[in-house]
């Protein structure tokens, strides 16, 4: 499964769709690129209960249908779409599946608190400027808390999977493979 990024904000089917073949040529796996509502239209949950949707799709009959096999299924994302990938492999640990197999996330957009080590110390990157956090984070939790209150609590998980301190039962973790925007967060314990 492919979960396009743009900051929960931007994005569609198209922006992903060259990434989404490219992964499906080099493997030899069905890779589903999913279209998620977006903010601030549609805030949490929005884009979850839509990934979690097509996760459901895919492990379920017609994705059998379509050669998906349900129990070999991973997800990966860019950016927003990475948070998203965290968030939906919490959701289906705490709601009992469908099971993933494997989450890749490389420089996903996880803690509203914006208080990671990346924040602070990368403030601006080619790709993406920490500045630009705080609107993303208020578009998406619109209506729930308000993001990077560093005294108060932390929107729970899953809309913020980097506010997660358990990592068990979640799908092996891939290791980031590029540069690290101001979004990551500092993982000390691999999802496992």
């Amino acid at each position: 499964m492919y979960l396009q990024g743009g900051a929960f904000v931007l994005g569609d089917l198209g922006s992903g769709d060259d990434t989404a073949r490219r992964i499906a040529d080099q493997t030899g796996t069905a890779v589903l690129n999913v279209r998620y509502r977006l903010v601030p239209e549609d805030p949490y949950p929005a884009a979850l209960d839509d990934c979690f949707a097509a996760l459901r799709w895919m492990a379920g009959s017609t994705g059998r249908e379509h050669g998906i096999d349900g129990n070999r299924i991973g997800v990966l994302g860019e950016s927003a779409g990475r948070g998203l990938a965290a968030a939906l492999c919490l959701r289906t640990r705490d709601h009992g599946g469908p099971a993933l197999i494997a989450q890749f996330l490389d420089a996903p957009t996880l803690d509203d608190r914006l208080r990671t080590h990346s924040m602070r110390h990368l403030p601006d990157t080619p790709t993406w400027q920490a500045s630009n956090s705080p609107h993303s984070w208020q578009h998406y939790l619109r209506g729930t808390t308000q993001p990077g209150d560093a005294d108060g609590p932390s929107t729970p998980p899953p809309p913020a999977p980097g506010s997660q301190t358990s990592p068990h039962s979640l799908p092996r973790m891939s290791p980031p493979t590029r540069s690290t925007p101001p979004v990551m967060k500092d993982w000390t314990t691999p999802a496992c």
